[in-house]
């Protein structure tokens, strides 16, 4: 019976060559871009899930506007993390970075160019989950003129992941004593980078205090149960402390002034979880 079917059904599709072939070619065209965009949909919604703390991970990102000039990016002042890591114990902890891009690095006798150095907080590990092969994560980044280096960057140099101790010098006569070896990060990842040096290492560490230059992108950690709308409370009552101070001491001006003449000065914790691509 159903052989039968099948051969009324392809009698049928033979009669009407041309409008079976639209029908067929519109269907198979439609199920195509419609995989398409599910496969694209999962890409982008997969990205950072390798963090086992992915959905407590918060990146810090200004939104100011000034004498109708708009700034959007994913930095904030170098001073905020750490003292929102301090004054409230619903942050479990924070890590800031700063990207220095690619870096020449020696090579036999020759200086090559790399892709991506970072600088990080010796707590970087701590917020993000990038497994070592090689090393002690919990004090990869204390040392000054130490450096973490993925593993393509270990083989490309060293010949091996097992280098722990061993020295590696960069451009400007920067020799950096390998402390650990992490696993290349996941093509899902809105960061990408190959090498990282420990935050107090990086060209400028007289901005501790500097709330008014955002260089910085910066992370925090929320603890369990803490939600956004309670950290964006938080970030707000801190900017409008300490940088309102120090615009009042520097500009003459406030938070609440600025936001009086239609200007404003907005950070927001925004979830890492689902984060689109960026920072390649």
């Amino acid at each position: 019976m159903l052989k039968n079917y099948f051969k009324v059904a392809l009698r049928n599709l033979w009669k009407s060559k041309g409008f079976s072939a639209i029908n067929i070619i519109g269907l198979a065209a439609g199920l195509g871009v419609c995989l398409l965009i599910v496969l694209y949909v999962v890409d982008e919604l997969s990205y950072d899930k390798y963090n086992t703390k992915a959905e407590r991970i918060y990146r810090l990102d200004a939104d100011i506007y000034f004498n109708n000039t708009g700034f959007t990016a994913a930095v904030s002042p170098k001073p905020l993390a750490r003292t929102l890591k301090i004054d409230y114990p619903q942050v479990e902890q924070m890590v800031r970075t700063n990207y220095a891009g690619d870096v020449m690095v020696k090579k036999g006798s020759n200086f090559i160019q790399d892709h991506h150095l970072v600088y990080a907080d010796s707590t970087f590990f701590q917020v993000f989950t990038l497994p070592m092969v090689a090393g002690n994560p919990a004090t990869a980044l204390n040392e000054p003129h130490s450096i973490v280096i993925d593993e393509s960057a270990a083989k490309r140099y060293f010949n091996s992941t097992d280098i722990v101790g061993r020295m590696l010098e960069l451009e400007n006569k920067a020799v950096c004593k390998v402390t650990g070896v992490i696993r290349d990060l996941p093509q899902q990842s809105h960061f990408h980078f190959s090498f990282i040096r420990p935050l107090h290492d990086s060209y400028n560490n007289n901005d501790e205090n500097d709330w008014l230059s955002n260089n910085y992108i910066s992370y925090i950690l929320a603890k369990p149960g803490v939600s956004r709308d309670f950290l964006q409370g938080r970030v707000d009552a801190i900017v409008d402390n300490y940088l309102s101070r120090q615009l009042q001491d520097l500009l003459h001006t406030s938070t609440q002034d600025m936001k009086k003449q239609g200007n404003y000065f907005q950070i927001s914790p925004h979830a890492l979880a689902g984060y689109p691509p960026a920072f390649q």
